[in-house]
């Protein structure tokens, strides 16, 4: 190829370029123009939507469903002490509430979800955490809900404590949410996401 080719092509694909960076990469506007509250109404909803949505769900209105039997507070520290494990609070009152179950409202981002109990039923957290822990566990990491393909797991990290991260069959953790109390804030009576 000719010096003078190799100038075209190198023209060519700098036009290319540009084209797209100015068809794709929105121009800067200014902040609370009419455009941004208009297009933010339309991807979160209006302000009341929004505000109706950061108001805390209290777990006790998700009538968690569990044929599991109650668990109590020294069952619950034995099993933090045995695991050693930092876990928020409102997982422990969850916990000493319902001992796992499907919430009434058993869906996070289309996805079910079933919290896994301590102990007592068939597939219990201190099973899973024998059969899977060496995973979980030394990843800063504690899987709070299973259900077999994918589940959630709070991070015990100092740079992510107590976040909410997705996982699957592949083994890799992906954030979901800044903590359990948002978790909760999303669950959802419908699957449709």
């Amino acid at each position: 190829m000719s010096p003078t080719n190799s100038m075209y092509l190198i023209l060519l694909i700098t036009a290319i370029l540009v084209f797209l960076i100015v068809k794709y990469v929105k121009e800067p506007r200014e902040e609370g123009s009419l455009s941004d509250e208009t297009e933010n109404e339309e991807r979160f909803g209006s302000d009341e939507m929004v505000e109706e949505r950061k108001t805390p769900v209290d777990f006790r209105d998700l009538d968690f469903q569990s044929s599991h039997q109650a668990l109590s507070e020294d069952e619950y520290e034995a099993f933090i002490q045995e695991h050693q494990l930092n876990l928020p609070e409102l997982y422990r009152e969850i916990m000493l509430t319902a001992n796992g179950g499907k919430p009434n409202k058993p869906f996070f981002r289309g996805g079910e979800v079933h919290f896994s109990s301590i102990k007592y039923g068939e597939y219990t957290l201190d099973a899973a955490l024998w059969l899977a822990g060496e995973h979980f566990l030394p990843n800063g990491m504690f899987p709070f809900i299973d259900n077999g393909e994918y589940g959630y797991a709070i991070s015990m990290n100092e740079d992510t404590l107590f976040h909410i991260y997705f996982w699957d069959e592949t083994g890799e953790f992906i954030h979901a949410c800044n903590s359990l109390q948002e978790f909760l804030n999303e669950l959802d009576e419908s699957a449709e996401y």
